[in-house]
């Protein structure tokens, strides 16, 4: 949490973005840790994730779906998707979340949480690499504490479980 919160705090200090996006992102690794733990606790008996994860991605596109609805009324535009590779990229989705829910059975929510903070400081790393974005001292210290904070639950973690 410390690295997430280093790393927008840099972001929002730079003055080239506005807060709400950076909030947003922040956000992100917080609904993620909700889901997990939500997930966990009422996962349904005998349920395959096979099935969740293709449900679950089938409701958020319809929510999605209602949403650009909505937006498309106030602005109308003509889009254009070709039906081919939508169906190759919600195949794709399926699948990958299905492994996703896979691994969240078989490690737990905590240890599944922990990929965002993680995805937070890559792909930061990659904007410095690809985009062009200054490297900062705060990338530094987040990147040190998301991997440190990574390091120190692991370790907790294998010591709790080797003294059972």
């Amino acid at each position: 949490l410390l690295g997430a919160v280093t790393l927008s705090a840099d972001k929002l200090g730079g003055g080239n973005l506005q807060p709400v996006w950076v909030l947003l992102a922040l956000s992100g690794p917080l609904f993620l840790a909700i889901g997990n733990v939500y997930r966990s606790k009422f996962w349904p008996e005998g349920a395959s994730p096979f099935v969740l994860a293709p449900l679950m991605l089938l409701i958020a596109g319809m929510f999605s779906f209602l949403a650009a609805g909505l937006d498309l009324a106030l602005a109308p535009t003509q889009i254009e998707m070709p039906l081919l590779p939508l169906l190759i990229q919600v195949a794709i989705f399926s699948l990958g979340f299905s492994f996703y829910f896979v691994l969240q059975k078989i490690a737990g929510a905590v240890y599944l949480s922990q990929i965002g903070p993680i995805i937070a400081f890559v792909g930061t790393v990659l904007s410095v690499l690809l985009l062009g974005e200054e490297l900062s001292g705060a990338i530094a210290i987040g990147g040190f504490a998301i991997i440190a904070g990574v390091l120190i639950f692991n370790w907790a973690q294998n010591r709790r479980n080797n003294a059972a």
